[in-house]
C-alpha cells in the first residue's frame, strides 16, 4: 500500500505547479526561463491585458503553436536551446531567433499589442521587432527603466521579484536558454487556450487596423483630393504658391518642414526650438527621393503640403521612429536662395 508521503511525491511529479519553488505564486501564468551556466528568470505573463503575445509566447514554448510556423519547428518547444544573441548592459538581454544572428522568426509575422497597463521598468518581457506589427519569436528583457521604447513595443509580462533584475544581467552574450518551463496555477489557467488566444487576437486587432486604416485612407483622399500629383504618386497640396521658379538640380536648396505620420503625429520638424531651415543639394541622393522629386517643381516661396508613398520614402528599411513601408506627409516651405 502506498505511503501518503508517496502519493504527495507522485502529484508533485504531475503538477509541478502544485509543489516545490512555484507552489507559492498565485494563480497565473508563469515562465521560468532557464539559462545554461546562468540563473532561471521567473516571469508573470499578462494574459488579461496581452493575451495574443502571450499566447504567441506560450504556444511556442509548449511547442503547441500550428498558425504559420514553419515546419522545421512545428511540434517542439521552441525557445529551448537558442541563444541571447543581444545583450547590452543596463539595457536589454534579448532572445528567440534560431538562427542566433537577429534576423530569424518562426516563420509568420503579428500586429503590435500595446498596453498602457504596463511601462517599460527593470525586468519586463517584451516583443522585439523590425518595426510596427512585425512580431515573431524574438523578446527581450529590461534591465532598466526605457521609456522610450513605451508604445512600440508588445509587454507581455514582467519579473515575479524585482530583486531578480540582478539576474538578468548575469546573462551574457552567447548564453544558451535550457529550457523555458510554462508554469499554469489555477484552473483557469490550466485551461487557458494559448494558440486561441493567439488567433482570436491576431484577428480582431488586424480587423481593427483594416478599419482604422481605410478611415485614415479615406481622410487622405480627401485632404489630397485637388492635389497635384506626380508619377511617383507623389501629391503636392498647395497652401500658398509661391512666385519664385522651383530650385534646379545642383542648387543648395533651403527649406522648412514637419514631418508626419499619416495619423498626423509629426516625427521630426526644422522648426523645433533651435532648429534652423534644412539645406540639401537637390537631385545629389541626399534626401530621400520624394524629396528630391518634390522641391524639384514646388516654386520657391511656396508652402504646400506633401504626401509620399512609402517607396519615395524610406521604403522597405524604414529609419530611426519611421518603421518599414511607411507613407509620410510633410509640410515644407521653399525658402529663397
Amino acid at each position: 500500500m502506498k505511503t501518503l508521503k508517496t502519493i504527495i511525491l507522485a502529484l508533485c511529479v504531475v503538477s509541478l505547479s502544485s509543489c516545490g519553488k512555484y507552489s507559492k505564486l498565485p494563480d497565473g501564468i508563469y515562465a521560468d526561463i532557464k539559462v545554461e551556466k546562468g540563473p532561471e528568470l521567473l516571469l508573470k505573463l499578462d494574459t488579461v491585458n496581452t493575451p495574443m503575445t502571450t499566447g504567441n509566447f506560450v504556444a511556442l514554448a509548449e511547442g503547441t503553436m500550428t498558425e504559420g510556423i514553419d515546419p522545421a519547428y512545428q511540434g517542439k518547444k521552441y525557445y529551448d536551446g537558442l541563444v541571447f544573441h543581444r545583450v547590452i548592459r543596463d539595457f536589454m538581454i534579448q532572445t528567440g531567433d534560431p538562427k542566433g544572428t537577429g534576423e530569424g522568426g518562426p516563420g509568420y509575422q503579428f500586429p503590435n499589442e500595446v498596453s498602457d497597463v504596463v511601462k517599460h521598468h527593470a525586468g519586463v518581457i517584451a516583443m522585439a521587432n523590425a518595426g510596427a506589427d512585425t512580431n515573431g519569436s524574438q523578446f527581450y528583457i529590461t534591465e532598466a527603466e526605457t521609456p522610450w521604447l513605451d508604445g512600440g513595443y508588445s509587454i507581455f509580462g514582467e519579473l515575479v521579484d524585482t530583486a531578480d533584475v540582478a539576474k538578468v544581467k548575469m546573462v551574457n552574450q552567447g548564453n544558451k536558454i535550457k529550457e523555458v518551463v510554462i508554469v499554469r496555477k489555477g484552473k483557469s489557467a490550466e485551461k487557458w487556450d494559448a494558440v486561441k488566444a493567439f488567433t482570436e487576437g491576431k484577428t480582431k486587432i488586424e480587423a481593427e487596423h483594416a478599419a482604422k486604416a481605410a478611415a485614415l485612407k479615406a481622410t487622405i483622399d480627401s485632404t489630397f483630393a485637388t492635389a497635384e500629383v506626380l508619377p511617383s504618386g507623389v501629391k503636392i497640396l498647395y497652401i500658398e504658391k509661391g512666385k519664385g521658379k522651383p530650385y534646379k538640380a545642383g542648387e543648395t536648396a533651403r527649406v522648412n518642414y514637419t514631418g508626419m505620420f499619416l495619423d498626423g503625429k509629426v516625427f521630426d520638424s526644422s522648426l523645433s526650438e533651435g532648429r534652423t531651415p534644412f539645406e540639401f543639394t537637390l537631385g545629389a541622393g541626399q534626401v530621400i527621393k520624394g524629396w528630391d522629386e518634390a522641391v524639384a517643381v514646388i516654386p520657391v516661396g511656396s508652402k504646400a503640403k506633401v504626401y509620399l508613398p512609402s517607396d519615395m520614402a524610406y521604403g522597405q528599411r524604414g529609419v530611426g521612429p519611421i518603421p518599414a513601408n511607411t507613407d509620410l506627409i510633410f509640410d515644407i516651405e521653399v525658402l529663397k536662395k
